[in-house]
C-alpha cells in the first residue's frame, strides 16, 4: 500500500474495520442463537410467551450482542479517529 494515496488508505482501512465489526456481530449473534433457540422439531417458537426460559435465554443474549456491539464500535472508532 505504499503507492497508494493517504486518503485511500484510510478507506480501505476503515471497510477492513468493518468487514472486521461484521464478522464480530455475526459470530456473536450466531452463538445466541445456537444457545437459545433448540434445534429440535415441534420446539416452541421465541417470543410466543410458551417458553420463557427460551424467551429470557434469548432476551439476555441479544442485550449481551448489543452491549459488546456497542464496545466493539466503540474500539474502532477510538481506533480511526
Amino acid at each position: 500500500m505504499e503507492n497508494i494515496d493517504p486518503a485511500t488508505q484510510q478507506k480501505i482501512a476503515t471497510m477492513q474495520a468493518q468487514v472486521q465489526l461484521r464478522a464480530a456481530i455475526t459470530g456473536i449473534h450466531q452463538a445466541c442463537f445456537e444457545k437459545c433457540i433448540p434445534d429440535k422439531p415441534g420446539s416452541k417458537t421465541i417470543g410466543t410467551g410458551q417458553d420463557s426460559r427460551t424467551d429470557s435465554c434469548f432476551k439476555n443474549c441479544t442485550e449481551r450482542f448489543l452491549e459488546t456491539s456497542e464496545a466493539i464500535v466503540q474500539k474502532w472508532q477510538n481506533k480511526f479517529s
